[in-house]
């Protein structure tokens, strides 16, 4: 039998705990999914992985980690993507896999969490059920930001939230648009007094803690200094179920199974 591996490839975060509850959770789901192959790990964020070694944590950057799955003799490898989009991240990824493609007799690479519209009618629905928002309350998720092309997907996201009659949520990117300064903008329209912060990110780690729900220069202390009531979920994406089953999904695509 040709020795497969699933290669689970995140930004990473240096929070603990914010791990344990995402990217643990989603590998621990895909391998009890997939039992006939080796799960292996892999953090695309150089500063994180350098602090987490400064607490004696050791996690492989995606050279180091395709080099080991080539010295293991791996044939035949999946690689599973946890990004929210296709953005510059993935971008990266990519190119680096199909660099060493010829060293494996097959490899494939999964979809992030938004790649078509299905993903995100589902992602909204999942996001629309974990967190009521009353009247005169707004959720606004913040997202991350990357290429032109990835934030598309925030978009994308965005209308299907207003198709669905959700009118009071909202998303916006730390980097680029849709900006924070316009869902600002919607709410002086919607005339709302609270706003409900929620991370549009897999995990609630570092730029949750300080750029969403920091006592200063943060979307929550900024917009307490416009008069509105700020509650913060801190739960990132990879915490629900459901999204954990959508990366299941796209692993299922590239294996060419259905649901």
């Amino acid at each position: 039998m040709r020795k497969k591996a699933i290669l689970v490839v995140s930004y990473g975060t240096s929070h603990k705990e914010a791990r344990e509850k995402s990217i643990d959770a989603i590998e621990k789901r895909i391998k009890e999914e997939f039992q006939g192959y080796k799960i292996y790990r892999a953090f695309t964020g150089k500063r994180v992985v350098k602090k987490m070694e400064q607490t004696g944590t050791r996690v492989m950057i995606l050279a180091e980690a395709l080099e080991k799955l080539k010295n293991d003799g791996i044939q035949e490898l999946i690689v599973q993507p946890t990004y929210v989009t296709n953005g510059t991240e993935n971008d990266n990824m990519i190119g680096k896999i199909k660099a060493v493609s010829g060293e494996f007799q097959r490899i494939a690479i999964g979809k992030p969490l938004l790649n078509d519209e299905g993903d995100s009618k589902k992602l909204a629905e999942v996001i629309a059920n974990q967190c009521v928002v009353e009247e005169n309350e707004v959720l606004l998720l913040m997202g991350h930001g990357t290429s032109a092309f990835g934030n598309l997907m925030y978009h994308k996201l965005n209308e299907v939230f207003q198709n669905m009659g959700y009118k009071n949520i909202l998303i916006a990117a730390m980097k680029g648009e849709p900006s924070f300064q316009e869902a600002q903008r919607q709410l002086e329209h919607l005339k709302v007094k609270k706003v409900i912060l929620k991370p549009l990110m897999i995990v609630a780690g570092e730029h949750v803690k300080k750029d969403m729900a920091g006592k200063e220069n943060s979307w929550k202390s900024e917009l307490k200094k416009k008069g509105y009531q700020v509650q913060c979920q801190m739960r990132g994406l990879g915490e629900f179920v459901e999204v954990q089953e959508q990366f299941i999904k796209h692993i299922n695509e590239v294996l060419g199974l259905k649901e």
